[in-house]
């Protein structure tokens, strides 16, 4: 089955980012699974691949699209903080600040084959109104144009 998921972080950022707003990036991480502090234990790895996209940036906070295109405990969590862009309100991966006892971490849109009628399905969730604190224009909370199901996905298609 093919499934695209899209989700959205605020981060925090030291200041300047070296990429430039825009810009997409394939992520490839060997992540240990999580240890209760937070830090990677050491033993097996998997590879964590994800799609990220800087869409704003502003006093030391970041809006990023994350695509991840596998799916490992805290994925997303850990690879924002191996960039050292923890995830806003993510206490456990270094980020300094509070988001109301929540993380800044939204799953914005969900892209399938309807498994009966065979057809593109694209399911919308803008960020909650607490993320108006932050700044950004609402029109960077939502999914790019090429957010779909490519045109020649199938039902028994390999991912």
């Amino acid at each position: 089955r093919q499934v695209r998921k899209l989700y959205l972080a605020v981060c925090e950022t030291s200041g300047r980012l070296a990429i430039p707003v825009g810009t997409r990036q394939m992520w490839e991480d060997r992540l240990a699974r999580p240890g209760i502090s937070g830090e990677e234990k050491t033993g097996p790895v998997q590879l964590a691949r994800t799609i990220g996209e800087i869409r704003a940036a502003d006093d030391g906070l970041a809006l990023l699209a994350l695509e991840p295109l596998t799916g490992r405990k805290h994925q997303l969590r850990l690879q924002t903080s191996k960039r050292r862009w923890p995830i806003v309100g993510d206490r456990r991966y270094g980020s300094r600040r509070t988001f109301g006892g929540a993380l800044a971490l939204h799953s914005l849109a969900l892209a399938f084959l309807h498994p009966t009628k065979k057809e593109p399905m694209l399911l919308v969730a803008p960020p909650p109104a607490s993320w108006k604190e932050f700044g950004f224009s609402r029109d960077l909370f939502r999914p790019s144009a090429d957010f779909a199901l490519p045109a020649s996905a199938g039902p028994n298609e390999p991912e």
